[in-house]
């Protein structure tokens, strides 16, 4: 257990700065009159989902990569490379307005989440990939999100 303690503090802390840096290059954000403006899906959620969700996932994504660190070094490097994806989402969104290359963005992202999920599942069982679920989920939320901005505007 101890050899996860470490891995999963230090991936807390990436996890956590990866969405500070996201949020602090993007302000105002989902306050900005552009945002606000902007005809979103029915089905958008209240801004404090957004924070449960990304805590939860920092969490658990947090888990899933203290273990893929000590197990599986390409499905880890996936795992980082899904952080960078993630990071770059906000600024490509938010700052520059691009809501099609933020679209392609989300939509790579989540192809990452995906492989990382299942051959997870499909090599170290469920137990581990189980934490690959929420940011999962989330991302087919995310996703049409980011589509139906695109489409709608």
């Amino acid at each position: 257990m101890r050899k996860y303690i470490i891995p999963f503090i230090l991936l807390i802390l990436f996890n956590f700065s990866c969405l500070a840096l996201g949020g602090i290059v993007t302000k105002p954000g989902t306050h900005s009159d552009w945002y606000l403006n902007l005809i979103k899906a029915p089905w958008t959620p209240p801004g404090i989902v957004f924070g449960l969700a990304w805590f939860t996932i920092g969490v658990t994504f947090a888990f899933l990569g203290s273990y893929l660190f000590r197990k599986d070094k390409f499905l880890f490097t996936l795992y980082i490379f899904s952080w960078i994806l993630n990071t770059l989402w906000n600024p490509l969104f938010f700052m520059l307005h691009w809501t099609i290359l933020a679209g392609i963005d989300i939509a790579l992202l989540w192809g990452v989440i995906t492989t990382i999920l299942y051959y997870t599942k499909t090599q170290y069982g469920w137990k581990p990939a189980i934490f690959a679920l929420p940011y999962f989920i989330w991302l087919v939320i995310a996703t049409s999100l980011n589509w139906y901005i695109v489409f709608a505007n």
